[in-house]
């Protein structure tokens, strides 16, 4: 498969891991009246005013009563924890491994200030990176 954008591999490893049973067991006090089971969405790329998209990864989920919230991944657990391992390690790699190459925030900047060389690196390692924790947990 050939990455052409980095929120090619986020949403590649948010689309594998859709139908993982996911639970928010958030400590934060405004988020724990949504404690409970939910259904992944997708991830949150852009950034908002709640947020910045480089900081860290933000995930779209939908509650039991379809109310729709997002979460970080230390809100999130889940009974296949394989499976949310590889989410995790799918979005997080592709976040952390901008910061590895260089004076990066995020994989947003990178891709935007970048040289085209050091991206063509950057998606390979990213895409590598995934394809090897799949490995590994397989």
């Amino acid at each position: 498969m050939h990455i052409t954008c980095w929120k090619d591999v986020c949403n590649k490893a948010a689309e594998a891991a859709k139908n993982l049973p996911l639970v928010i067991a958030s400590q934060y006090a405004d988020m724990k009246p949504n404690n409970g089971p939910c259904k992944l969405l997708g991830i949150v790329i852009e950034a908002n005013s709640d947020y910045d998209e480089e900081s860290l990864p933000v995930y779209r989920v939908q509650l039991q009563d379809g109310r729709k919230v997002n979460v970080t991944e230390e809100e999130l657990t889940c009974s296949d924890t394989d499976g949310l391992e590889s989410l995790f390690a799918g979005v997080s790699m592709t976040f952390g491994l901008a910061r590895i190459f260089g004076e990066w925030v995020g994989p947003s900047h990178l891709m935007d200030e970048a040289d085209e060389a050091t991206k063509a690196n950057f998606l390979v390692a990213a895409h590598g990176s995934i394809e090897a924790k799949r490995a590994a947990l397989a």
